[in-house]
């Protein structure tokens, strides 16, 4: 199949499920993270609709991608059984699809999309993220500019699903226009039953940020669980001197 024909099948796809959005349950304004402890460091106690989600990590495999696949779950439970889907846009193929049925996502509910280029993969990100009928759309993504970040942005406030992003920790210097952005950094002293990962809101609209929260995620089945919550030693500081 080449490009045009990639393309094209993308969306159509997207359209088939954009024209049934008359049939579906309409989703409640904020939906959970999948994880009470994050969603009680977020003003509105979960991620409102159209919004972007950045992870930002320190190297790939640091399970990020389990933390986020939660909100997946708790986003598709938030829609009717025969409407919304979870996208995936695959650049660098590495998702394994059969991991994330295994954690409990209808394999019916999941559109996987690997583009050819870079350029192809933020073309699929926006159109998805503007189709009504998306839930949640994943995206791994390297350098990219303010104004495509800009339009994406746009694009999840239009669609009115979630946008989420898997960037590297050095995109913590520019500007944010997510509307969350969580750090991810694994956390040495792992368990037995899974890896331990500290998690710090750096940016919330609406919020201060700042706070941090210690969690044990399990790869095998996708649970989290929350180890110890940690205040963040500046404002710890502050809250000291005052």
């Amino acid at each position: 199949m080449n490009r045009h024909e990639i393309l094209q099948s993308l969306k159509l796809r997207l359209q088939q499920i954009s024209n049934t959005k008359s049939n579906a349950k309409s989703p409640i304004e904020v939906v959970s993270t999948g994880i009470p402890a994050l969603d009680a460091l977020l003003p509105q106690r979960g991620l409102s609709r159209g919004c972007i989600v950045e992870w930002l990590i320190s190297d790939v495999g640091t399970g990020a991608a389990t933390l986020a696949l939660s909100g997946v779950r708790a986003a598709l439970e938030d829609m009717s059984g025969k409407m919304g889907c979870w996208v995936v846009i695959d650049l660098q193929r590495q998702f394994f699809p059969p991991a994330a049925l295994g954690w409990g996502v209808p394999a019916g509910r999941l559109l996987l999309v690997q583009p050819t280029s870079e350029r192809d993969a933020a073309w699929a990100f926006e159109q998805a993220l503007r189709c009504p009928g998306v839930a949640v759309t994943w995206n791994w993504i390297g350098s990219v500019t303010e104004r495509m970040l800009q339009r994406w942005k746009v694009a999840a406030e239009a669609g009115g699903g979630q946008g989420v992003l898997f960037r590297s920790d050095r995109a913590l210097k520019q500007a944010a226009w997510a509307d969350v952005r969580w750090l991810v950094q694994p956390v040495p002293d792992q368990s037995e039953t899974g890896r331990r990962l500290r998690l710090k809101l750096v940016y919330c609209r609406g919020a201060l940020g700042g706070e941090q929260v210690e969690v044990e995620c399990n790869d095998e089945t996708g649970l989290v669980r929350v180890v110890t919550q940690l205040a963040d030693s500046a404002s710890s500081v502050s809250a000291a001197r005052a």
